[in-house]
């Protein structure tokens, strides 16, 4: 995924931060782009142009209400309105472009390092497939480091499957057995503020591995 890509790019710079609480750590990001926009629309943008196209087309504004009853002028009028309103959306677009890159990034970051709760070590977490309409029988698990109290064989039903597991702190691999195939998930357990991409999608026979 490109947010993906994105937040583990500048993940040594924005890691830091999560050393603080998640609320703290929103604040500091939510003020943190307010400040990267204003500045990018202040030396991305002609300042004077656009005070002076938006005091000209108040003032238009203020013509037409005066020349209703005559439609030419008012369309002319409007057609010239319209103008100035394109070249004020042509500098609007150019700092959304500029800004589409720390947007890319800080939602990245945010994607990778917030939208889920790490897994703690002892703590007891479920890993579930999902499979596409039609397959049925058993799935074999392979859980290498990590503890089941579940029977390593397992029988689809309503087109999923799952365990319960619990581990030590470290990085471990799933292996899923399903008719020869063998389909892999990376689980990360760690006391700190990190994790796998908990869904990975893999439509075949799977649909995903949760």
């Amino acid at each position: 995924m490109v947010l993906d890509w994105f937040g583990n790019l500048f993940s040594p710079i924005l890691n830091p931060l999560l050393l603080l609480e998640p609320i703290y750590i929103l604040l500091i990001v939510s003020f943190g782009v307010a400040i990267i926009f204003t500045l990018i629309y202040k030396f991305a943008t002609d300042q004077n142009m656009i005070k002076s196209i938006k005091d000209e087309m108040k003032s238009l504004q203020s013509e037409m209400k005066k020349v209703r009853d005559q439609p030419e002028k008012f369309s002319e009028m409007q057609k010239t309105v319209m103008q100035k309103n394109m070249l004020i959306f042509k500098q609007t677009m150019k700092v959304n472009l500029i800004t589409m890159i720390p947007i890319l990034i800080i939602f990245g970051w945010l994607s990778t390092s917030l939208a889920y709760e790490p897994i703690m070590p002892g703590e007891v977490f479920t890993a579930e497939l999902e499979f596409l309409d039609g397959f049925e029988g058993d799935v074999i698990l392979n859980p290498g480091n990590l503890i089941t109290s579940s029977n390593l064989s397992k029988t689809i039903s309503a087109g999923k499957v799952s365990w319960a597991l619990s581990g030590e702190e470290g990085m471990h691999r799933l292996e899923f057995n399903y008719t020869g195939n063998i389909y892999e998930k990376k689980v990360l357990i760690t006391n700190e503020r990190k994790y796998e991409q908990p869904v990975s999608i893999i439509n075949n026979k799977v649909k995903q591995i949760t």
